[in-house]
């Protein structure tokens, strides 16, 4: 990751670099998924689509219902805001061995042979050493430490909810 004080200095550090890492075979990548999982951090098409609002996916601390302006939308935001969300995007500890590779596709969630959700992002983690997903599940299921089942293409895990971020900053002295 690189940021830059001015972006007007983007395409010649882009091209700088590009040009230096062509022996590498150096390309441009997405974020480390482990990194994106552990901060709670949502991809888009995975872990949130057009069909989700912002409360089921953590996000209501980004609108303002009070202002003035009128948005579509607004009123059943304003409704959701009142009633709660139906379902409610988590963090999961998940028991189990180390994941080889992320998920592909969705998993489904169950708590007593009920489907209540899918996991959505899933991977193991070397700096919390163990599993780490996120996934959407019904809000009256999604109380810390509740413990779900989650069906993988690989077998089953143990999932517990747990606060997201699932990695906070380590504090330097």
């Amino acid at each position: 990751e690189i940021y830059l004080c001015d972006r007007a200095q983007g395409d010649i550090v882009w091209e700088t670099i590009m040009e230096a890492g062509k022996p590498f075979d150096i390309a441009p990548a997405a974020p480390s998924v482990i990194r994106r999982i552990e901060a709670g951090i949502l991809s888009y098409g995975a872990d949130m689509t057009v069909k989700n609002n912002p409360f089921e996916i953590n996000l209501e601390r980004l609108m303002d219902l009070d202002q003035d302006a009128e948005f579509i939308g607004k009123e059943a935001l304003k409704k959701i805001s009142l009633e709660g969300p139906k379902r409610r995007l988590v963090g999961l500890k998940l028991t189990g061995a180390a994941m080889k590779q992320s998920n592909i596709g969705h998993w489904p969630i169950t708590y007593e042979d009920t489907h209540i959700g899918d996991v959505t992002s899933a991977i193991y983690s070397p700096r919390l050493k163990y599993n780490v997903a996120l996934g959407t599940i019904l809000t009256k299921y999604s109380k810390l430490e509740q413990t779900l089942m989650i069906k993988s293409v690989d077998g089953h895990y143990t999932g517990t909810i747990t606060s997201l971020p699932f990695f906070k900053k380590l504090q330097t002295s």
